[in-house]
């Protein structure tokens, strides 16, 4: 750098003294004391400061053109880069704009499966409730079925023992009845011993043969009458009780045909073990479906928790990349930061004065921005490993829950299967109950056919009785046809009465006799009174058993509506319950409907990003020459006037007069030399 007050001239004179380049310049510099030589040395001095200051200027505005030109291109391409670089992180966060609205369409798709699936679970479980219901329901019918075929039962059994009863009080009226024709034929025997009277009574009267003759063939005729009356009544006593044997047989078969009753409601209660047993094996079988429903839910329970965790691995890739993403992009904008404010320095230091601090001061800014960008990608290296590392172990945590939900999954299957053969033992069983029930159904069928066995045998019963009622019907027609013979008597027995008025007094004592025969006649009425009396005790027997069939038939009555009641209430709770099953059923429809995800919808991304603006820049100001002062040169005159009176001081003394003059051209000689170099 050219110091202008720096002096050469007064260098080069203080050392070497004036050395005259000529005879010109020689005497010049004599006769000024060499202040010549020291004037054109300053003129040269300023003329060679003034080339050397316009080099350094020239070279200056070469260097200053070149900075500009790279200060332009660097900034152009950092600008590019920038644009670039925010054009990339535009791009990537549309497509994870993109995928963020796929995951929302994703999860929506979801949430409508999960809801359409839960309806369908609903309606799984409506008809459940329904089925359980039903099976309620069921099960009221059965208790109302058993509960109306024990009242039944208990009606029939009464009935039965009144049957039995009745019958006994039959057999009871029928003994009665044999003992009234014992009476009767006691009183016929009365009869013929009084008819052994009247014989008597004619033989004592044989005076009166002629009139008694008529009334004793009458009485005779009468008492022939009264024979075949009795014998026709004994036909009909010997009709009436082959009528009551076969009644007794009726009442047998009637028996019989109750104990294969028995044996068919005992093989219809068989049969609804069977059933029972039946709805035993179908509630187990309902019981291993809703197992089997059960196992699809814990099925569907792990597939949505491996869609879980799928979802959970991918939001978690998702959320790293973003994560990584962000991180780019502030390592960018800090890089460009970094960039911007190092620019920033750089021109602030080329702003200053050209010399060695500036440009220390802009290898500083340069070194401190390479150790940013250093220290940045460093750090973002770091946060790819550490990225890195989290995906790797989200990843490995994804793959041990998905090993154990294909466990669970597998376990699943297992017992699904082992609830496949429980469902074949129990449709093995129930087979086996069917082929029960076909056994039992052959046995009633066997059951039925006895049972028409013993209808036919008392059909035949009743032909019987139907024949033995027509041979009575003929015996009372044959009695009727000898009650008119007895009056056609009676009629003759009165024309010969108007005769035997006279005989009335030997007949008194036949007549004492008779009443005799009256007395035991009586006695005969007295038991048969008993016997009427004991026939009432029948007849009160037989109402007993009517009122105990009626109030049996009132029971019955009663405990059938009673039931019937019972049915209907349980028939209205299970239209209750099952209008509270709907009612649930829509609550948890709405329930799913309403808390169904909304359907997501594509929000505009932000616009693409543009370039930064174009920046201004300003060329630096051309450097020129540094101002040179005019050099400083001596006045000749007073020069040379000094110098001569310096010389004449000398030669007044003639001290080192000589030398003086030789230092002083050695001097001119040295300035001159020095003048030289500087404009070489």
């Amino acid at each position: 750098m050219f110091n202008p007050k720096y002096n050469l001239l007064e260098e080069q004179l203080a050392t070497s003294g004036i050395e005259l380049n000529g005879f010109f310049d020689g005497v010049l510099d004599f006769v000024t004391g060499g202040a010549h030589s020291r004037n054109e040395a300053a003129e040269d001095a300023e003329d060679a400061a003034n080339d050397y200051n316009k080099k350094i200027a020239h070279e200056q505005n070469i260097y200053f053109d070149k900075l500009d030109a790279a200060e332009v291109a660097n900034y152009n391409a950092a600008r590019d880069h920038a644009h670039q670089t925010a054009v990339k992180d535009w791009e990537y966060g549309k497509v994870i704009h993109e995928y963020q609205f796929n995951q929302a369409v994703k999860e929506y798709e979801k949430s409508q499966t999960i809801s359409n699936q839960q309806l369908r679970l609903n309606s799984a479980a409506q008809r459940q409730a329904i089925s359980a219901e039903q099976g309620a329901l069921n099960d009221a019918f059965t208790n109302f079925t058993f509960a109306h075929q024990n009242n039944l039962s208990s009606v029939q059994d009464i009935f039965a023992e009144q049957a039995i009863k009745s019958q006994s009080t039959t057999l009871a009226s029928l003994g009665l009845n044999l003992q009234d024709a014992s009476k009767e034929v006691d009183r016929l025997n009365i009869g013929l011993d009084s008819m052994s009277k009247i014989s008597d009574r004619e033989s004592l009267g044989l005076k009166v043969i002629g009139t008694g003759y008529d009334l004793e063939q009458l009485a005779i005729s009468a008492s022939s009458k009264d024979l075949e009356l009795g014998s026709l009544g004994l036909d009909a006593a010997s009709k009436n009780l082959d009528l009551k044997k076969l009644g007794l047989d009726s009442a047998s078969k009637d028996l019989d045909l109750k104990n294969l009753g028995i044996n068919l409601a005992s093989k219809g209660l068989d049969k609804k073990a069977l059933g029972f047993n039946l709805l035993s094996k179908q509630a187990d079988k309902q019981a291993l479906g809703f197992a089997r429903l059960s196992k699809g839910l814990d099925r569907q329970a792990q597939n949505v928790q491996l869609q879980g965790i799928e979802n959970k691995q991918q939001f978690g890739n998702m959320s790293i990349q973003n994560t990584i993403g962000q991180l780019l992009t502030r390592n960018a904008l800090q890089k460009e930061t970094a960039m911007v404010k190092s620019l920033a320095a750089l021109g602030k230091a080329e702003l200053g004065q050209a010399g060695k601090s500036t440009a220390k001061l802009q290898h500083a800014v340069m070194a401190e921005l390479h150790r940013g960008l250093m220290s940045m990608d460093i750090e973002m290296s770091g946060k790819h490993k550490q990225a890195a590392i989290q995906m790797a172990e989200l990843n490995a945590d994804a793959s041990l829950q998905k090993t154990q939900v294909g466990l669970n999954l597998q376990r699943i299957g297992l017992e699904e299967a082992g609830l496949d053969l429980q469902g074949n033992r129990i449709g093995i069983e129930e087979g086996l109950i069917g082929l029960q029930g076909q056994q039992i159904g052959l046995q009633q069928a066997g059951i039925g056919l006895q049972g028409q066995q013993i209808g036919l045998q008392q059909a035949g019963i009743g032909l019987q009785g139907k024949q033995i009622g027509l041979q009575q019907a003929g015996i009372g027609i044959q009695g009727q046809q000898i009650g008119l013979q007895k009056q056609g008597l009676g009629i003759q027995a009165m024309r010969v009465g108007l005769n035997r008025g006279e005989l009335g007094i030997q007949s008194d004592r036949i007549g004492l006799e008779e009443a005799g025969l009256d007395l035991q006649g009586r006695r005969i009425d007295i038991a048969q009174a008993s016997i009427g009396i004991e026939r009432g005790y029948n007849t009160l027997n037989q109402i007993g058993i009517n009122n105990a069939i009626n109030q049996a038939s009132r029971d019955y009555q009663y405990n059938s509506e009673v039931l019937q009641a019972n049915m209907n209430s349980s028939m209205q709770a299970s239209m209750i319950n099952l209008s509270q099953i709907n009612m649930q059923k829509q609550t948890a429809d709405l329930n799913t409907v309403e808390s169904r995800l909304i359907e997501p919808e594509m929000i505009p991304y932000i616009s693409e990003p543009e370039l930064t603006p174009e920046r201004e820049f300003v060329k630096r100001m051309k450097a020129t020459p540094g101002f040179v002062p005019p050099a400083q040169k001596e006045n000749l005159f007073v020069a040379g006037v000094n110098t001569v009176s310096s010389y004449a001081s000398l030669a007044m003394t003639g001290v080192d007069l000589y030398s003086s003059i030789g230092n002083l051209g050695a001097a001119g000689k040295a300035a001159n030399g020095a003048a030289g170099k500087m404009l070489s």
